[in-house]
């Protein structure tokens, strides 16, 4: 019985120090000033071919960009709602629908290439319109070209735990942990466009069909909603902490969850309160 005691004891500590570093721990001892870093490896296995970009036809993988969001009858497959690229957001749109318009039924499962963060990953990628892969790490932001070599990386001044977005001109959007910002950079090369005073976030952003960007501000317990140029245009709070990235409908209602038991549905103009649903318990999720 002691013996058992023990083990469970011991795997409990296991569990708790594994995810200490992401919810209770220090802020890493590391330069807060922007590097760009040029020597990252990258393995090829096999000589694979890797996806390219033709930008003189604007085709990724030999299919035209404007067909990449219709369905088999040439219909938008989210209606009312901003898709740019393969997979601009998180769960892919705004509706956080997880669906893309690819087939992978050819896709084997065989290793193409892998690169090397050097440090943890908690967040999702998301690709763009050229193929453009952009993950963030616990120091760094990554672009990375669709072959695996690197594009460019940046150090902000937090640790990225969720996935980025990027809008149809190609601005980037993000925020995190230890830090105190939401940023938008040029996706092209890494500079910044603006950024706005924000607290810690472990949601994703999501961008609306006419611009707006809504972001999860958890420590604050708010949603915001910004400007394409950086301007807040509402702060929605909520009854507790708010860890979801938000969910627009086709009416352009905005829906987000908090730690507080709640669901609520936004209206998109103000950042009122539609209609609000108590789910009994603590929500982490994303709707």
């Amino acid at each position: 019985m002691i013996k058992r005691f023990l083990v469970v004891c011991v795997f409990f500590l296991l569990i708790v120090s594994s995810i200490g570093s992401l919810s209770f721990g220090d802020k890493p001892n590391i330069s807060n000033d922007k590097i760009f870093v040029k020597n990252h490896s990258v393995i090829d296995y096999n000589n694979s071919v890797f996806s390219t970009v033709d930008e003189t036809t604007n085709v990724y993988n030999n299919e035209p960009i404007s067909t990449l969001n219709k369905n088999s009858n040439g219909n938008n497959m989210f209606s009312n709602v901003f898709v740019e690229g393969p997979w601009p957001m998180y769960c892919h749109d705004a509706r956080h629908t997880s669906q893309s318009p690819y087939s992978t039924a050819g896709n084997l499962g065989v290793e193409k290439w892998r690169f090397d963060m050097k440090w943890d990953c908690f967040g999702s990628p998301i690709v763009d319109d050229k193929g453009v892969i952009y993950i963030g790490g616990l120091i760094d932001l990554f672009a990375i070209n669709p072959n695996g070599t690197l594009k460019w990386t940046i150090r902000p001044d937090e640790a990225i735990v969720s996935a980025p977005a990027i809008d149809e001109d190609g601005i980037l959007y993000f925020s995190g942990i230890w830090g105190d910002n939401f940023h938008a950079i040029y996706s092209e090369n890494g500079t910044e466009k603006w950024r706005h005073p924000m607290g810690w976030t472990y949601g994703s952003p999501t961008i609306g069909s006419d611009g707006i960007i809504y972001a999860p501000e958890t420590d604050n317990w708010n949603v915001l909603a910004f400007y394409p140029n950086g301007t807040l245009k509402w702060r929605f709070h909520a009854n507790e902490r708010v860890f979801s990235s938000p969910a627009i409908g086709d009416d352009g209602t905005i829906y987000v969850t908090s730690y507080g038991s709640y669901l609520y549905a936004l209206y998109p103009e103000n950042g009122t309160v539609k209609w609000q649903y108590h789910t009994g318990g603590s929500v982490r999720t994303s709707p």
